[in-house]
Formats: C-alpha cells, sequence, structure tokens
C-alpha cells in the first residue's frame, strides 16, 4: 500500500511541476491590469488598463483588443514603418468615448473605443481579452458568471468599482474590488516608434552601433581591412605608359572589394576600377591606365591608399631619380629600390649585375641579395636601405658617428684655460707645464742629456770592457758517471727479462739442485 502511495506521490509531483513549467512559458508579457464597467456618473464611463510586465519594450503594432468576440479596439499604425510600442514596465489605458469626452476634453494621447451595446461592458459579468497581430491571445480575464477562461474570477463590478489585478508585476492571476478614486489610470504611454532599418528583422527606432543608415537601408558599417601598398614600378624599360604599375597586398584572411578605396598621389585621387578583387593573401597588380595615373620618374611623391570612410589606409613614402626598371619596393618593412621588380610576387632585394671579368675568371654569379665585393671576390649580402630618422629640435647629427648629439650638452662644454706656465697640447687638448727657458745643470761624468726628454742618461759604450782575470779552458771529464749508470740500468733489465722468461726450467734446476 505504502508503495502505491509513493508511486502516486511521485506521479502527482512530476504532473505538477510540469504545469508550472507549463505556465511559466506560458506567461503573458503584456497584461491586463484593471477594467473599470461604470462609474457613479454613467454607465458607459469604462476604460480598460493594460500593463508591460518585461523588462524589453514590446512592439504591440497590429495587435486587438476585444470584449468577448466584438473587436473593440485595433493597435493600428498610421505608417508602415511606424511602430505602436511599449516601453518595458509602462501602462497603457483605453479609455471609451464617453469617459474621454468627460474627463480628457483638453489632454492628448489617449487612445478611445467605443461599444455598440446598450450598456457598453456589463457589470455583472464579461471577458476582456488582448490578441497579437496574428489573432493569439495575449491575456484574458473574465468576471462574474464568464464560462471558461485563461484568467477568471467570479467578482462582480458595480458603479465606481474598479477590477484590478493584484500582482502585476509577477503576472499573477488574482483580482481584487477597489473603488475608483484607489485607481489612477496612466496613458500616453503607447507611442510611435519609426523603424528605421526596415530591411532588418525586428523594430528599429534607432540605428544600432553596429549599422549605418544609407537612405532607408541599413547595412552593417564599413571597416578598412589591413591592405599594404607593396610595390611600385615608376620607370620601366622603353615606354612607361601601359608598364609602369602599382602592386597591393591583401593581409587578410577574405577578399577585399578594392572599389570601397581610392589611390591620392599629390593633390590627385585615382579609384579602383569596378570589379577589382584582391583575394585572401594575395597580391593585386594595376597598370597606370587601369588606373589613369602616372607615376614620375625623378621627384616622386608620397602615395596613400584611402578608404571610403576617408581613412589612411596606409602610406608609401617618396622617391626620387628612379633607374631604368628598378621599382619601389616594401621590403622586409622597408622601402627600397630593387633590380628585380616582381608583380603579383613576393618583393626581393637589389641583385648586383655580375661583371665581365667575373665570367672570364670563372666565378659563379652571387645568390639572390648578395653581391660580389670588388677587394675579395666574395659574396656580400646587400645591406637594407634604411632612412635615418630626423634628429629632434635640440640635437645635430655628427658627421662622425652619424649620431644625434645634444646641441645644449656641446655648447654647455667649456674648457678651462691653462695656466701661466702651461699650454694646450693640441693633439690631446690637455694643459703642459713650459719648459724653462734658463740652461739645465750639466750633467755627471759618464752621463749624457736626451735630447727628447731633456734628461740626463748613462753613455752606452761602443766596445766591450776587458774582464779582470783570463779565461780558462773547459777540461772534459775523464768518463761519464752518468753513462755507467746508464749501462747497469740495461744490463739488469735483461737480466730481470731472462729470468721471467726461463723461470720454469730455473725452478727445476733448483729443486735438483736442493735434493742433491
Amino acid at each position: 500500500m505504502r508503495k502505491i502511495q509513493l508511486i502516486i506521490g511521485v506521479v502527482i509531483s512530476c504532473w505538477t511541476t510540469a504545469i508550472i513549467a507549463h505556465a511559466l512559458v506560458d506567461v503573458p508579457i503584456v497584461v491586463v491590469e484593471a477594467v473599470q464597467t461604470s462609474d457613479m456618473v454613467s454607465a458607459r464611463h469604462e476604460y480598460i488598463t493594460l500593463r508591460n510586465t518585461s523588462d524589453r519594450d514590446i512592439d504591440m503594432t497590429n495587435w486587438s483588443l476585444r470584449y468577448g468576440t466584438t473587436q473593440i479596439l485595433s493597435f493600428a499604425s498610421s505608417r508602415p514603418d511606424i511602430h505602436l510600442v511599449l516601453p518595458a514596465g509602462a501602462q497603457e489605458t483605453i479609455f471609451s468615448s464617453e469617459y474621454a469626452a468627460q474627463y480628457l476634453i483638453e489632454s492628448e494621447g489617449y487612445m478611445t473605443f467605443q461599444l455598440d451595446t446598450t450598456s457598453g461592458l456589463y457589470g455583472p459579468r464579461g471577458t476582456v481579452s488582448l490578441r497579437d497581430d496574428v489573432g493569439t491571445v495575449i491575456d484574458q480575464v473574465s468576471w462574474g458568471a464568464s464560462s471558461n477562461s485563461r484568467t477568471e474570477t467570479s467578482l462582480k463590478t458595480t458603479a465606481g468599482d474598479v477590477l484590478r489585478r493584484m500582482t502585476p508585476d509577477d503576472r499573477g492571476a488574482f483580482f481584487e474590488i477597489i473603488e475608483q478614486a484607489e485607481f489612477l489610470p496612466v496613458y500616453g504611454m503607447l507611442s510611435d516608434k519609426p523603424d528605421v532599418c526596415r530591411n532588418i528583422d525586428g523594430l528599429q527606432h534607432t540605428v544600432p552601433d553596429n549599422l549605418v543608415l544609407i537612405g532607408a537601408m541599413c547595412h552593417a558599417k564599413f571597416v578598412p581591412a589591413d591592405v599594404w601598398l607593396s610595390e611600385i614600378l615608376p620607370n620601366p624599360d622603353g615606354i612607361d605608359a601601359g608598364h609602369e604599375f602599382v602592386e597591393l597586398y591583401n593581409n587578410t584572411d577574405a577578399p577585399v572589394d578594392m572599389t570601397d578605396y581610392m589611390l591620392v598621389l599629390g593633390e590627385k585621387q585615382y579609384p579602383f576600377p569596378s570589379g577589382s578583387i584582391i583575394q585572401a593573401r594575395a597580391y593585386g597588380v594595376w597598370t597606370d591606365n587601369m588606373l589613369g595615373l602616372t607615376l614620375p620618374n625623378t621627384t616622386g611623391l608620397e602615395l596613400q591608399l584611402i578608404a571610403r570612410d576617408s581613412t589612411v589606409v596606409d602610406t608609401m613614402p617618396a622617391y626620387r631619380d628612379a633607374a631604368i626598371d628598378q621599382s619601389w619596393s616594401r621590403i622586409d618593412d622597408t622601402w627600397q629600390y630593387t633590380n628585380r621588380p616582381t608583380p603579383n610576387g613576393d618583393n626581393l632585394p637589389m641583385e648586383q649585375e655580375m661583371q665581365t671579368t667575373d665570367i672570364l675568371a670563372g666565378l659563379l654569379p652571387c645568390e639572390a641579395g648578395y653581391y660580389r665585393y670588388a677587394s675579395t671576390g666574395r659574396c656580400r649580402k646587400i645591406p637594407a636601405v634604411a632612412t635615418l630618422a630626423p634628429c629632434r629640435d635640440n640635437q645635430y647629427r655628427s658627421e662622425e658617428t652619424g649620431r644625434c648629439r645634444s646641441i645644449a650638452a656641446i655648447a654647455a662644454v667649456e674648457l678651462k684655460p691653462c695656466g701661466d706656465d702651461q699650454f694646450r697640447n693640441p693633439a690631446t687638448g690637455r694643459c703642459k707645464k713650459i719648459a724653462s727657458s734658463d740652461d739645465p745643470a750639466p750633467c755627471e761624468p759618464g752621463k749624457e742629456r736626451n735630447p727628447a726628454t731633456g734628461r740626463c742618461r748613462t753613455i752606452a759604450s761602443s766596445h766591450v770592457p776587458a774582464a779582470d782575470f783570463a779565461l780558462e779552458p773547459l777540461r772534459q771529464a775523464e768518463s761519464s758517471f752518468t753513462g755507467w749508470w746508464a749501462v747497469g740500468g740495461i744490463a739488469s733489465a735483461a737480466v730481470g727479462y731472462g729470468a721471467w722468461e726461463w723461470r720454469t726450467e730455473m725452478a727445476r734446476m733448483w729443486r735438483r739442485i736442493w735434493r742433491r
């Protein structure tokens, strides 16, 4: 029995949970908060108050309000691009025409309805429903003896009564009867909102931050792509027209439509032809004829890539005196000349031409990026042409080191004057003592004065002095003691080796002698 009760309890619990979950999903967003069917003055002084219980604006365009099966109001818009929006948490009251004529004579912004029935909203019983633009019931309240409805109460209203939802914020279904003076109807909150982005689903009464309005349509904001100026050939061999070119590189993972950009050379603008596309991680090349521009040969101008929103995407520094068939190229983020133009390909550094003497000598040409050094005949790497950054206003460039030095620091250095008995050495810049003009004292006997230093030094002898005693000849020893030791060592080693080799025979001989 207990098991059956437990099973029934679990089933009831699950069923209740399902009902609650369904109710939470199906709760209305805009509810009927209050209904007045009459007041002490007239039975036709009526109103219905709606409330947006959500935290977002609700578009109520083409919704409708019904009394029973009769539509008493349609929230229709005057223009297709205008929507009727009820702000989050706001109320909106719809009055009968008689109520408005009695109490809202000089007011604006209210909405009215008019019933063709004798009594209008009937106090003892009735049903009011709110439906969306496709006829789905958003909320419904019935009072009195009305039959099955979503929100039903047995309360009845009389003159001066207001039927009010007790907990509209949490969308509760419980109502109460209050006096007319206890409820203040609010109106004029259902406002017109223009749909500025009619090409986008949903109401856009203001242009979103990520969109831009062009005419009557909203489009995604334009963001310039990461496109580089890569290479130009201002002075091709032969005829320039049709052979000069400008190369760009698309440093993104998506194709770029270059009609959103233009080139600016000096004060002139050059748009790209229609259909100009650079594929992802690829180069794009346009000749001078395609762009309608002319690249100067001697004094070049700064070339800029400008996006349609006036953003400067990239800038190429000016060049000078372009040699024939040498392109001005970006190589390792440095602009430099190269004698190997590479339209639609990776840029290559300058390559020195191999001289005739190299060919006669049988030398192989250097690899790309190297040249032959004249002094050694070896291949050396071509240095990148770097542009020195200008010094600051308070600096100058040293001719010896090429570095920027402070003008103020150099000006602040003042040499201290030498003393009266000193002079400045032009080689070191230091002060030295001036030699006395008086005759120096004579040197001692056997010494002389050094003309370079002025000091006395010993006179060097020009011959070898005789010794105080005669040299004796070296006598040879009659025998060498060291030699005898060497002979003895060799003999001892020979004896030891012989004893080791004949150790077995000597052992036998010794045993025989011992026995005897």
